[in-house]
Order: structure tokens, then sequence, then C-alpha cells
């Protein structure tokens, strides 16, 4: 169906780590993926894992693997900054971070009733991105005197 082997995981990690430590443009990243992990074309599934088919029995196409690689950039470098933050608040005495959503028209509703909820710093890591292309990141916001 598309999705990512185990060894694939692994290069991913390994293109995003070097990409994160070179300061490389996402544009970067996305190429170095395209080159190195090589996505497939991504399917749709049903609940049960099976591939969904049109009614003249073709797969039903969900991301391209021309796009894939563009889409797992974003997403997870937005994964790696967001706890990478949370890192350095947990090291500063941060107590708490707040979601700050990307507001704009393409803003998706999730992240709008999300926009400005709190979190002890111990139940931030993890919460964002929420979806794949996610812009939101968490803020620290208090820390104890």
């Amino acid at each position: 169906a598309g999705y990512l082997s185990a060894n694939q995981i692994l290069m991913l990690k390994d293109v995003l780590t070097e990409g994160m430590a070179e300061g490389w443009s996402m544009r970067k990243i996305s190429d170095e993926i395209s080159k190195g992990v090589k996505p497939q074309d991504l399917y749709k599934m049903d609940n049960d894992g099976n591939i969904i088919k049109d009614s003249a029995g073709n797969p039903i196409l969900s991301v391209s693997k021309n796009y894939r690689s563009t889409l797992i950039a974003r997403t997870e470098v937005i994964r790696t900054s967001n706890n990478g933050a949370i890192a350095v608040y947990k090291e500063e005495g941060v107590k708490k971070t707040r979601w700050s959503a990307a507001v704009s028209e393409r803003t998706c509703s999730i992240c709008l009733q999300g926009n400005g909820t709190t979190f002890d710093i111990d139940e931030s890591s993890n919460v964002l991105p929420i979806h794949v292309l996610c812009r939101c990141r968490m803020v620290g916001i208090s820390r104890l005197q």
C-alpha cells in the first residue's frame, strides 16, 4: 500500500538527522528522502488494512511518490523541531507549553481548536504535528521561579 518499510524508516532517520545537523533546506531534505528512502505511491486503505479500489477495480491513490518526500520532510522537520524545543524548555525549567497554530486560510479545524491549549511540559512531547503538513508548534509559557 506504500507504507515505509523498517529499513526505509532507518534511512529516513539518517537523512533527517544529517539534514538537521547540517542545516539543510526543506527542499534538500526532501530531495535526499527521494534519493535515499525512495517512498512509493501511498494508496487509500480501509480500517481492515485493505487497499480501497474504485468502481473499475483500480487502487485509489492517496499520495503520489512524487509528493511524498515533501510531505514527509515537512511533517518530520516540524516534529523534530517541536520535540527539540520541548527538550530545551525542560532544560531551562519551563513547566508549561502552549499549542500555537499557524493561523491562516490553510489552518484546519483541528489545529484551530487546539490553538492556545496548554500542557504540562511532560505532556508536551509528541503532541505535534497533529497531522501531515501540520504547521503548529509548542511555545514555552511558564517556569518555576
